[in-house]
C-alpha cells in the first residue's frame, strides 16, 4: 500500500477553551433520560402543508413551544390514550348539550 507523506488534518482540532472528559465520564446519565420518551430521533416524514402551517403560526405567539415540540406534544396525546377512539354511548346519551341539539337539528329538517 502506498504510503502518503502529506499529513491529514483532523476534522476536530481542540483549541485552549476545550475542556477533555475522560472516557469513563462521558455516559453519564440520569436514569430517566434514558427512557424512550426522552430519546429525541431525527426522522423525516411528510405532513400536509395545513398541518405545518397551523402549528408554525401556534408555534410564533409569545411563549409558545416550537412547532415540532407542539406535534410531538399531540402525538403523545394520542399514543397515552388522551385522544380516544371508542365512544362512550352510555356518556353521549346523558348530555343535554348533545341532546338538544341534535332535537333541533332534527325540526329544522322535518320541518
Amino acid at each position: 500500500m502506498k504510503q502518503t507523506t502529506k499529513r491529514i488534518r483532523p476534522a476536530f482540532e481542540p483549541t485552549a477553551k476545550v475542556r477533555v472528559v475522560p472516557k469513563n465520564r462521558r455516559m453519564v446519565m440520569a436514569p430517566e433520560s434514558r427512557e424512550p420518551r426522552n430519546i429525541k430521533v431525527r426522522t423525516n416524514i411528510h405532513l400536509d402543508l395545513d398541518v405545518i402551517n397551523f402549528f408554525k403560526a401556534r408555534a410564533e405567539k409569545r411563549g409558545a413551544l416550537p412547532y415540532q415540540t407542539q406535534i410531538n406534544a399531540e402525538l403523545r396525546k394520542i399514543i397515552e390514550g388522551r385522544y380516544s377512539e371508542d365512544v362512550n354511548v352510555e356518556k353521549l346519551a346523558r348530555n343535554e348539550k348533545l341532546i338538544q341539539a341534535l332535537a333541533e337539528r332534527l325540526r329544522g329538517v322535518l320541518a
